[in-house]
């Protein structure tokens, strides 16, 4: 039997590295057209800048997950007035690491990293094409790992999987 394990995480984690999202409440100015995300990795030290447009969220990726990320948030209005920083924030970057790929017996164990507050979802296929759910929990904990075993891996000859986050 043969076995893949595909990630295809959706809106919590990227290849390359960890990522964090973060949102901000609209301004109550008319005239602001865009938002500025000013961060880096000392409180007060925003070495990078990103433009995002006139949203209100953003994901910002490829940052390293064992590194402590300080956030800061601009308006931009018309004429390219930018206003003073918002407050700060911080946080660690999220990602989704599969700790463990075991075959015991037939059956596949899976083990993977997780945070709090959030839906995790096993899909499998045995085609990449048509996908279903077999296991989905909710996570309380920060920084749990889930281990699940998939009993009905025996019945297959080749089964693909990925992990959803939302």
């Amino acid at each position: 039997m043969i076995y893949y394990i595909i990630l295809l995480v959706i809106m919590t984690t990227s290849v390359i590295g960890g990522e964090i999202t973060m949102g901000w409440n609209v301004s109550s100015d008319a005239s602001v057209t865009s938002y500025n995300i000013y961060y880096g990795t000392s409180s007060g030290n925003y070495t990078n800048k990103i433009s995002v447009g006139n949203v209100t969220h953003t994901t910002i990726d490829n940052l390293n997950p064992d590194i402590l990320y300080y956030f800061v948030t601009t308006s931009v209005a018309i004429g390219g007035v930018e206003s003073e920083f918002s407050n700060e924030t911080s946080g660690y970057p999220y990602e989704l690491k599969v700790t463990g790929i075991k075959n015991i017996n037939g059956y596949m164990n899976i083990s993977f990293n997780s945070l709090a507050n959030n839906f995790y979802t096993i899909e499998a296929s045995t085609n990449l094409t048509t996908w279903g759910s077999i296991y989905t929990t909710e996570i309380q904990t920060d920084k749990s790992t889930i281990n699940f075993i998939d009993t009905n891996s025996i019945n297959y000859p080749q089964r693909f999987y990925r992990i959803k986050v939302d």
